[in-house]
């Protein structure tokens, strides 16, 4: 483990990384190029920049210090990596260190999961073990949604790293660093994708793939929330997800906060009293939840309900009380003046126009305050206006020191975390006149999984325009959908349901045959396992000249989001003794599959005349869908009918209450 931080400083050992492992390079390549600037101080202007580096990432911003910066190493935990595409338990790695052995198997690495895992948090840990053990490389820490649009990737680093004070020749310092990157000696930690704003998404893309394509024998990393445009990475880089923490490692990293002391111990009793213990699973899987739990029971021993009321406990907590650091209560007056709901207000706003109008995180000072003015100008165009006093530069103090939900990056302003932007965001579309539109727009919308935690804290907040428009029209869609057919053949029904959420064409092929289990089936095989957010095109050979072409539509990412809400609407498929006996497959011959394509076959569109799907039904069940359980030793999940038809009967009871008490309105 390493010690990053002693009273603040950065140690001797992590700052000597320029003269013990760079200055050798600078010596070589002076003498081999023959130049008239002497490079000989430019191991320490490195020095100075990985000091900068270390300090920015040594020093995190945590909720549970009430926004005090605290050293990482005091409250990290060992986080693990998993692989998104395969069950292998070599290719699981926890993270006590940079484990140079591990991690260097894999070509390049990405890093996707969702909000709070701990992803930046792995990502400085790691830049900062390689920095103090010198020897494994030269690292460097980047946040993508700082780098600019206009600028290369190592005119950007050239710039950060460039020390005005020295002399020495700017042009031939930046070829050393070129050579430096080509020679392959570095590591890139290229942090937070998706925080990039969209409209800059392409541009960033499209750099991070030259600069890699240039500089390929360095080690890149990359960490992102699900991002539809992380796919043309795919080919490179090697997809992991963060292992969600267990009860005991949540309990572990609970111990941290106040050092084993009498809060940790008092709420780890509680949970384990709870009776309710399965409610309370998602915020002991995420470190970030794990972080909020411990803050809000710190200042009231109550477990949490949900998790929406869990985040409006933390903003009320934050409003009354923010000062705990010093001792006993201390409640700072608001420099901007307004009471706990007002002051929410504003934030609805920031939040919903910040997601859906300019898509950032990260704010420079005037955006920002010109977000606040609009806000104030909307609510005071309501009927319950702000006071007349209000002062956009007051909130945004108050963002910073009084109710600390922002804060400040050289620059820049950013939210302590995504999360919170999200759940504001769904209150403004819950108080908003247009709800119904607005939800069935991000429905719609093709990045759904950008979403997802968003339309979580919306739906816990009002299901009912969800259920009305979504997943209503959807179960009724999938019913009608079901009852088109009389076939009693389970296997025929089975297919059918997976067909409902996927497009399966068959083509025929005159290439070589080859094996089914590579890596594309196997990233198949977790799509279907785990409903992620992405969508593929994959392709694998299914029979000996028989290649079988999958794309998801749009019910997929719907049930994505069910799925993960826990809605019980599937069956699990085992494929016990029932299933074992398929010979339909070895009998059917090459030459009549042929005829059957001409030159390929689309399932979706023959589902309904079983005299023609029955031939592809064994492809379907054994190769297409046994041999992935079967590989992977886990069930699938389908749509089930039975379960759907009874959703969709209590939505509309629900409905129906709601209607009966629509009279209260005219009150």
């Amino acid at each position: 483990m390493f010690n990053i931080i002693s009273s603040g400083t950065i140690t001797k050992a992590i700052i000597s990384i320029g003269s013990n492992f760079i200055k050798p390079m600078i010596e070589k390549w002076h003498l081999n190029h023959k130049v008239d600037d002497c490079l000989i101080n430019f191991d320490i202007v490195l020095d100075k920049y990985f000091e900068r580096s270390a300090k920015k990432c040594s020093l995190l911003n945590t909720v549970v210090q009430n926004i005090e910066k605290k050293p990482l190493k005091n409250i990290y935990f060992p986080l693990t990596l998993e692989p998104m595409f395969s069950s292998a338990n070599d290719d699981i790695i926890k993270l006590d260190e940079y484990n140079k052995e591990r991690l260097e198997k894999y070509n390049n690495i990405l890093i996707i999961d969702n909000a709070g895992m701990g992803k930046s948090t792995l990502m400085k840990f790691l830049f900062l073990d390689v920095l103090e053990k010198k020897h494994i490389g030269i690292p460097f820490f980047i946040e993508l949604r700082l780098l600019p649009t206009d600028k290369s990737i190592i005119d950007y680093l050239f710039e950060e790293i460039e020390d005005i004070k020295d002399a020495t020749s700017s042009k031939v310092k930046k070829e050393f660093l070129k050579s430096m990157i080509e020679y392959g000696d570095c590591i890139f930690f290229f942090d937070g994708y998706d925080e990039v704003s969209p409209d800059n998404k392409a541009i960033i893309n499209q750099k991070l793939q030259d600069f890699i394509n240039k500089a390929h024998k360095n080690k890149y990393f990359i960490s992102s929330r699900p991002d539809e445009s992380l796919s043309s990475f795919y080919n490179e880089f090697y997809q992991f997800k963060i292992k969600p923490l267990s009860k005991e490692e949540a309990y572990t990293l609970l111990t941290k906060f106040d050092n084993n002391g009498a809060i940790s111990k008092d709420l780890i009793t509680q949970l384990e009293k709870d009776d309710k213990f399965k409610r309370l699973h998602e915020f002991l899987s995420n470190p970030l939840m794990v972080s909020l739990l411990y803050f809000n029971y710190k200042r009231i021993p109550i477990l949490p309900g949900d998790k929406c009321r869990f985040y409006n406990n933390v903003y009320e907590n934050l409003y009354e009380e923010h000062d705990l650091r010093k001792g006993g209560k201390f409640n700072h007056a608001k420099y901007s003046g307004l009471d706990l709901v007002d002051f929410e207000r504003i934030l609805y706003y920031i939040g919903f126009y910040s997601t859906f109008k300019l898509q950032k995180t990260i704010y420079t000072k005037d955006e920002l305050l010109s977000l606040i003015d609009d806000a104030s100008v909307h609510y005071n165009n309501s009927l319950k206006p702000l006071h007349s006093d209000f002062k956009s530069i007051d909130y945004l103090n108050d963002l910073l020191k009084t109710v600390p939900l922002f804060t400040k990056i050289d620059i820049y302003y950013s939210w302590i975390h995504n999360s919170f932007q999200e759940y504001f965001s769904a209150h403004f579309i819950k108080n908003s006149s247009s709800k119904e539109k607005i939800i069935s727009i991000v429905f719609k919308y093709k990045n759904i999984g950008t979403y997802y935690n968003l339309l979580d804290f919306y739906y816990q907040i009002d299901p009912e325009p969800i259920n009305n428009i979504i997943i209503k029209p959807f179960l009724k869609e999938f019913l009608t959908y079901m009852d088109s057919t009389k076939i009693t053949d389970e296997n025929y029904l089975l297919v059918k349901a997976l067909l409902f959420s996927q497009n399966i064409t068959l083509k025929h092929s005159k290439t070589k045959a080859f094996n089914p289990f590579n890596e594309q089936l196997v990233r198949l095989a977790t799509i279907l396992e785990t409903y992620t957010d992405h969508s593929y095109d994959v392709r694998y050979q299914l029979y000996p000249n028989i290649n079988i072409h999958t794309e998801h539509n749009i019910s997929w990412e719907l049930q994505t989001f069910l799925k993960n809400h826990n809605i019980d609407l599937w069956k699990e498929i085992q494929f016990g003794e029932n299933y074992n006996d398929h010979n339909e497959l070895n009998n059917i011959s090459n030459d009549s599959l042929k005829s059957f394509l001409n030159p390929e076959y689309n399932l979706n569109k023959i589902i309904d005349d079983y005299d023609k799907i029955k031939p592809f039904i064994p492809f379907l069940i054994k190769v297409y869908i046994k041999n992935i359980c079967q590989q992977f030793n886990k069930p699938i999940f389908i749509l089930d009918y039975n379960k759907c038809k009874q959703a969709l009967k209590q939505i509309n009871q629900e409905i129906e209450e709601a209607n009966n008490l629509s009279w209260l309105d005219s009150i």
